[in-house]
């Protein structure tokens, strides 16, 4: 889902009433001086896209695209980034691709409904030829740690047999 709208809201709908608004701009900062012109977050923030397309009208800047994608879940809970299983630390010992591979599939919709039979293993040039940022799932989606797990198995046994 993608939302290009222009809002104007007032002010105090940011609803700023101490001193946490200088921590509140930080990210529209770094968005601007990173060239951000696409932002691809949870369908958690869908309420806040609205205040934030403000911001960038209130600064003069242009404001990105916004997709919402789904949230991803573990053990039938919500993922948060508080959590450990959302550290990448937690994840230091998975092969890049294999994590790139997972997380690709859990948050795109693709149009062939055999994508994954086709491609079981996706690495970066394949998913940049293949995926398509307009397609993306607004559904929730599950962190399955065995398919993590062979994914990263896959791409250590490819990899090992490329360097023999």
């Amino acid at each position: 889902m993608i939302i290009d709208v222009t809002v104007h809201l007032n002010p105090y709908d940011l609803g700023f009433h101490d001193a946490t608004r200088g921590s509140y701009f930080n990210p529209f900062e770094d968005d601007i001086d990173f060239d951000i012109n696409w932002i691809i977050r949870g369908t958690d923030h869908l309420d806040n896209t609205s205040k934030h397309v403000y911001v960038y009208d209130a600064i003069g800047a242009a404001f990105p695209k916004f997709s919402h994608v789904g949230l991803i879940f573990y053990k039938g809970k919500k993922i948060s980034k508080r959590d450990g299983i959302a550290s990448m630390d937690s994840y230091s010992d998975i092969h890049n691709s294999a994590i790139l591979n997972a997380v690709l599939k859990m948050g795109w919709s693709h149009s062939d409904p055999n994508v994954d039979k086709t491609y079981p293993l996706i690495d970066k040039d394949l998913a940049i030829q293949i995926f398509n940022q307009g397609h993306l799932r607004s559904q929730k989606a599950t962190l399955d740690l065995d398919r993590l797990k062979w994914l990263d198995k896959k791409y250590k046994s490819k990899n090992k047999i490329v360097s023999l």
